[in-house]
């Protein structure tokens, strides 16, 4: 990874922890946010490939890791699905 990705990725994650800690709103969570997916992205596109979330310090980024999820390879899925619609009437 790239030193100036890794170093923003570490400001945006400093930044997020200050806006949970004070409680920010979300004009400025929103933001915050939608970078630290942006960035998250890019560090996954740096990653070798059939290296897991573990290679990446273990933490799945907003969204979660995608691929590793249960169910990827058919386990672990409650297959029931409902499909339903919402009238307010």
């Amino acid at each position: 990874v790239p030193s100036h990705e890794r170093s923003r990725a570490e400001m945006l994650v400093h930044d997020a922890r200050e806006a949970v800690q004070n409680e920010a709103g979300t004009d400025r969570t929103r933001p915050l946010t939608s970078e630290l997916q942006q960035v998250y992205a890019g560090l996954q596109a740096h990653e070798p490939a059939g290296a897991g979330a573990g290679a990446a310090g273990g933490e799945a980024g907003p969204g979660g890791a995608q691929g590793s999820g249960p169910g990827q390879d058919g386990e672990g899925v409650d297959e029931d699905v409902i499909d339903a619609e919402f009238d307010k009437g």
